[in-house]
């Protein structure tokens, strides 16, 4: 009677299928015991027998609700009836309940162990328990018996492999690659610990069930998950085709199909099981078609089913912000940010949808609104890399190239493979002077997305910097040849021909630049570095002059007009200059460092003070702003107030070595924490060993601790890297008196007040000299 039980291997018929809405089961089982327990009052109370016969009636009619409370009075009258626990299980199946199926399926079981029914639901019970072994024995007994039981060869080919019924492979795979997960990491973590023999026993009964039955769904989608499951990737795809062609109208078996060749990148082949799977209704197959037309750049396709999608059910409001995604990428702002908001208007919080709204504010040139929400999105979401992303890129424009880096930096941790995110590091990298770094991100986005044009540009910029020009050309040479009037390109051919010395030839390809781009900002700016390099200044003043009124208010070509006017020496002009960028943008990071390194160096460090002040009140977390103002601090007197502002830089940002070396100098100038000190400079020097600032806080500080032999290596080098520094040679003419070396301590100190008789430390030099020449 019951050999025909609903498979199992559907994944439709699981507890997570939506029922229709009835009156509970629970509740129509307590009516009808209340039914059966007035009948025997009444002294017309049912025997066993017409229990059973009813329930039978009502299993009959799909009524398995009120069916089970009359197996479970019957399974009442007499606990030790099997036929009794093997109907009620049964109906328990059919009714969903299935943690009640297996406990009474393994009942059932027990008290008929000569019924194939029963034995067969006991073992799919076991196997719903992962009691592998225990099935394994039941199935092998019976399999004495009645060998050419199909349905027996699969449970017990499923209990080899470890699998808790015949879609367990497919089902995680499927999850898995809907979500975005590592599905080969899912996969190898599957089954640990899986003897290979057990895995061949599976597949020979899987194999053996097939040969008996070539239409049973069981032992098909078995056999091609364990094909999955021990690598046999391609194998398990011909056989589940096989099984999905011959039920196009299971959702499941189609997208589960169709999402392996998406990871195969067979797309023709994914597009077609993927439709047929969507066309089902099924909500998971058609996010799975949108997801496939959207890695395919197809947004437009993809718009209506997440449009139609997102009209039902739509927790979280997932499917929305999906579809704003792809709106914004389609450059339809205006909806995106209308989902956003409506998104926000029930949530203000949600994280991605304060992000769509950054990046419509973003894009729409809004760049301090932008930075306030992306702000908020990155506060509510922390673990989004999309978010800190925007959020980077709204501190870049907005000057702030500091946290821009940091920001950048933790998208990347979230998502390495990030290709966009890698390049943007690259080239902030570059801005910040970090050239090691740039080189390194340049060529990881490279081999992220080696089609990447930008990637390739960001790669050959890192090259000139690190003055491999021969690799810089090779990789310049094939976007040039596609695009050999492409301006962006003629300017890095420039830029590597002006490093190789070919002043000229430099100058002749940056004019084909712009010839190309006239409003090509790089191209202006290299012919202006090129002019001043020559000390051809007056022709860098009339070009830039030009360049302004072309782009009066373009704060990249105002701080390029306030370069020329430094290297005029008219400190005024680049005053001034700077205050309109700062007149028009009060937190623009890179003006208010200039101006108040142009009043630093007209001894005018209180008003270079009330600059970085104003600009860190709009910018607060802006490390170089930080930086500058506790520099500013120590160079007007407020030494203790700087030494907490040095500390809490280093606190929070450990690898800000040019900090941690003026710190570690702080220390040593006082004579206070040298063994901090010491550490802070080792940390520094170990982690910019170029940079000769870090040499010279180390050496200093090993004089400080009286080891003028350790100092005096690091001294000397940081002297040849920088030989007109006044105060390197101060430090090192200190350490050779320290080390009895008095004529090159004498030599080094007067060379230091020769470049900068008020240079800080200057009066102790001259103190140190008074000594030397006694």
């Amino acid at each position: 009677m019951f050999s025909g039980l609903q498979p199992t291997w559907l994944p439709e018929l699981g507890p997570s299928l939506p029922r229709q809405k009835s009156v509970p089961l629970r509740y129509v089982t307590v009516l009808v015991l209340l039914l059966v327990a007035s009948a025997c009052r009444n002294n017309d109370a049912l025997t066993k027998a017409e229990a059973l016969q009813r329930g039978d009636e009502l299993v009959e009619r799909k009524q398995y609700g009120e069916a089970i409370a009359f197996y479970q009075a019957a399974v009442a009258s007499d606990p030790r009836d099997g036929v009794a626990r093997l109907k009620l299980a049964s109906t328990y199946r059919y009714a969903e309940r299935w943690g009640e199926a297996i406990r009474e399926g393994i009942r059932a079981a027990d008290l008929l162990p000569d019924d194939q029914d029963a034995q067969l639901l006991g073992i799919w019970s076991l196997l719903s328990q992962e009691r592998y072994l225990d099935v394994v024995e039941r199935a092998s007994v019976m399999l004495k018996r009645t060998p050419d039981s199909p349905a027996l060869l699969v449970h017990f080919a499923n209990a080899k492999a470890r699998f808790s019924n015949s879609t367990f492979v497919l089902s995680r795979l499927d999850e898995a690659w809907r979500l975005g997960r590592d599905a080969e990491s899912v996969r190898l973590h599957l089954r640990p610990e899986v003897a290979q023999s057990d895995d061949r026993a599976a597949e020979a009964a899987f194999r053996r069930a097939l040969e008996i039955d070539p239409t049973m769904s069981d032992a098909r989608l078995g056999l091609a998950g364990l094909l999955w499951a021990v690598g046999r990737l391609d194998d398990g795809a011909v056989v589940l085709q096989e099984q999905a062609d011959e039920e196009p109208g299971h959702a499941f078996l189609n997208r589960t199909l169709g999402l392996f060749y998406v990871s195969r990148s067979r797309h023709a082949e994914a597009e077609k099981y993927l439709k047929v799977a969507a066309a089902l209704g099924d909500r998971d197959s058609r996010l799975a078609l949108a997801d496939f037309f959207i890695r395919g750049n197809r947004g437009e396709e993809a718009l209506p089913i997440l449009n139609e999608i997102a009209a039902g059910e739509d927790p979280g409001a997932g499917v929305a912000l999906r579809a704003a995604d792809i709106e914004l990428r389609l450059g339809r702002r205006e909806q995106a940010l209308q989902r956003a908001e409506k998104i926000l208007a029930r949530e203000p919080n949600n994280p991605r949808a304060l992000r769509i709204k950054a990046e419509v504010l973003f894009s729409s040139g809004a760049f301090d609104q932008a930075l306030r929400v992306a702000d908020a999105a990155v506060a509510a979401g922390p673990g989004a890399s999309e978010a800190r992303a925007v959020l980077a890129r709204s501190l870049l424009a907005t000057g702030d190239l500091g946290r821009a880096f940091d920001e950048f930096a933790e998208a990347y941790r979230l998502n390495p493979s990030d290709a966009q995110v890698t390049r943007d590091l690259a080239n902030l990298a570059l801005a910040l002077n970090r050239d090691k770094v740039a080189l390194e991100f340049a060529r990881t986005s490279v081999r992220l997305d080696p089609n990447d044009r930008g990637a390739s540009v960001a790669l050959v910029k890192a090259l000139i910097r690190a003055r491999d020009f021969s690799t810089a050309d090779r990789t310049l040479a094939p976007l040039l040849a596609k695009e050999s009037t492409s301006a962006d390109l003629l300017v890095l051919l420039a830029a590597i021909q002006a490093s190789r010395g070919g002043h000229d030839v430099a100058r002749s390809t940056y004019l084909r630049a712009l010839q190309a781009d006239r409003h090509s900002f790089e191209a202006v700016s290299g012919l202006v570095a090129l002019e001043l390099e020559d000390r051809q200044i007056a022709r860098a003043r009339q070009r830039i002059d030009q360049a302004v009124l072309e782009h009066p208010s373009d704060p990249g070509y105002l701080l390029l007009a306030v370069r020329v006017s430094r290297a005029e020496g008219d400190a005024p002009r680049a005053e001034s200059t700077l205050r309109t960028i700062l007149a028009k943008d009060p937190a623009h990071v890179v003006a208010a460092l200039e101006l108040a390194d142009v009043l630093t160096r007209q001894n005018r460090r209180e008003d270079a003070t009330r600059v970085i002040d104003q600009a860190l009140a709009r910018r607060p977390s802006s490390l170089e702003l930080q930086v500058v103002q506790a520099n500013l601090l120590e160079e007007t007197g407020h030494i203790a107030e700087a030494r907490t502002r040095y500390e809490k830089i280093v606190a929070a940002h450990a690898d800000a070595y040019a900090v941690s070396a003026r710190l570690a100098a702080l220390y040593a100038n006082q004579g206070d924490n040298l063994d901090v000190a010491l550490g802070l400079a080792s940390t520094a020097k170990q982690g910019a060993p170029d940079d000769p600032a870090m040499g010279d806080a180390l050496g200093w500080v090993y004089v400080r601790k009286g080891l003028p032999r350790l100092a005096i290596q690091h001294l000397e080098e940081a002297v040849r890297a920088e030989p007109a520094n006044a105060l390197f040679r101060y430090h090192l003419g200190i350490a050779y008196q320290k080390g009895s070396q008095s004529q090159k301590a004498r030599g080094e100190l007067t060379r230091a007040l020769g470049l900068d008789p008020n240079f800080p430390g200057a009066a102790d030099a001259r103190a140190a000299l008074n000594t030397l020449s006694r």
